[in-house]
C-alpha cells in the first residue's frame, strides 16, 4: 500500500524531474556553468548521450579542479559556487536519472523525495542550509534507491577518487536489472 501511495505522489516529482533535466541546455539567466557545450550535442536521453555529459562532466571538473579554494573540505565559501555546482548536480542527475527511466525495460522507476538524502549529498545540504524543509530527488523503483545526483557530485568534485562515469553507472544500473529473477 505504502509503495502505491508514493507512486501517486512521485507524479508531480517526475515532471518536475524531467522538466529540470530539459533546462540542461538553457542559456537563459539560470544556465549552468558552461551551457554553451551543449549546444553541439544531442541531448535525448539515449545512452550514447552519456558519453556527451561524461565529456560535459570532465570539463566542469576541470573548472571546479582550477577554482578549488573556493570549495573547501565541502564548506562552501562562495553563494555563486554554491549555485553552480547545485545547478549542475540537479541538471545533470536529473538527466541520467530520466535515461535510466526511459532505458530499463523491467522496472518503472519513478522519482520520490526524500529528506533522507540530504545525508548522503553534503553540497545540496550546504546549500539549502536556510530552508531545513527541503527534500532531495531520489530515483526508485520501490525496491532499489539510486542517487544519481550523488554521482555527479563524485564526478565533478576536485578531490575525486576514481569515480566511475556516469555512462558506465547508468549502463551498471541496467545490466543489473537485466538480471533480477
Amino acid at each position: 500500500m505504502f509503495k502505491k501511495i508514493e507512486k501517486f505522489l512521485s507524479m508531480q516529482v517526475n515532471k518536475d524531474m524531467l522538466f529540470l533535466s530539459e533546462l540542461l541546455n538553457y542559456q537563459g539567466e539560470n544556465k549552468v556553468l558552461y551551457a554553451e557545450f551543449f549546444n553541439q550535442v544531442s541531448l535525448d536521453y539515449s545512452l550514447e548521450s552519456l558519453t556527451c555529459i561524461d565529456l560535459y562532466l570532465s570539463k566542469i571538473h576541470e573548472y571546479f579542479q582550477e577554482n578549488k579554494e573556493l570549495i573547501r573540505d565541502k564548506q562552501l565559501q562562495n553563494p555563486e559556487i554554491v549555485q553552480k555546482l547545485v545547478s549542475i548536480t540537479l541538471r545533470v542527475g536529473a538527466y541520467v536519472g530520466e535515461t535510466i527511466r526511459e532505458h530499463d525495460q523491467l522496472n518503472q522507476w519513478y522519482w520520490i523525495k526524500s529528506k533522507r538524502t540530504e545525508i548522503l549529498n553534503p553540497i545540496l545540504l550546504n546549500a539549502k542550509n536556510t530552508n531545513k524543509n527541503h527534500s532531495s530527488p531520489i530515483l526508485t523503483n520501490g525496491d532499489k534507491y539510486l542517487f544519481p545526483m550523488n554521482v555527479v557530485i563524485e564526478l565533478i568534485a576536485p578531490q575525486r577518487q576514481n569515480s566511475t562515469s556516469i555512462s558506465d553507472f547508468v549502463r551498471e544500473v541496467l545490466k543489473l536489472n537485466s538480471h533480477q529473477d
